[in-house]
């Protein structure tokens, strides 16, 4: 063999690779037998099989920074980079890798990661990570902001409004609302109704005083 080449034949008849090639030029990747000659004649091995191992360091699709508003589905892009053999997906949330509950959370058959009914604990940074044996690659961390947070149901507001009502000596008196936002829990997460929200509904105007917010007929 070449003396230049990646390639040694050690003196017990193994075939050494100092490193291997897969590129367009020269690849190492194919069948190989081993021959033996002397005298008698010539005998080959059985055929043997070497395929190479690749990863390469480009994603054919990343996720990008996305922001949606509570309640709907989020959808993080990404597409494995080329690799020997097929690489496998994953995901990372602020450095950890995420269970999948296959409902709510899940990775679709592109590699693209979605998540349905967002919630604000979602927010985060997440990455697409590629496996396969040569190692591993991660895309860049990309942002998920949640906003717009869901409003209590129509039938809460209209209670808190009557309430509000009831509790007043006059209906001309002023009415004081805390800075601040109605919330309410529902399915462990915090929902929250604007102050302005409220005072829209009863046809009164907002101002600010003196850290608060006072609401007049």
């Amino acid at each position: 063999m070449d003396n230049k080449s990646h390639r040694v034949l050690l003196p017990a008849g193994s075939l050494f690779f100092l490193r291997t090639m897969n590129g367009k030029k020269e690849q190492d990747a194919g069948t190989y037998w081993c021959v033996a000659k002397n005298v008698a004649g010539t005998v080959s091995s059985r055929n043997a099989t070497l395929q190479v191992a690749v990863l390469r360091d480009e994603f054919k699709a990343t996720p990008s920074n996305t922001r949606v508003a509570a309640g709907e589905t989020a959808v993080l892009e990404c597409g494995a980079p080329r690799g020997h053999p097929e690489p496998s997906l994953a995901w990372k949330k602020d450095g950890f890798e995420m269970d999948m509950d296959g409902k709510r959370i899940k990775i679709l058959e592109s590699g693209s990661l979605m998540i349905a009914d967002v919630r604000q604990h979602d927010e985060g940074k997440y990455q697409c990570v590629a496996h396969n044996l040569v190692g591993s690659r991660e895309t860049a961390p990309a942002i998920l902001t949640v906003h717009g947070t869901v409003l209590r149901e129509q039938n809460a507001i209209d209670d808190d409004i009557e309430n509000w009502h009831q509790s007043s000596d006059s209906i001309d008196d002023p009415i004081y609302v805390p800075t601040g936002v109605l919330s309410h829990s529902s399915g462990g997460d915090e929902h929250s109704e604007p102050r302005e929200k409220i005072a829209q509904k009863l046809g009164i105007s907002v101002e600010e005083k003196k850290g608060r917010k006072r609401t007049r007929n």
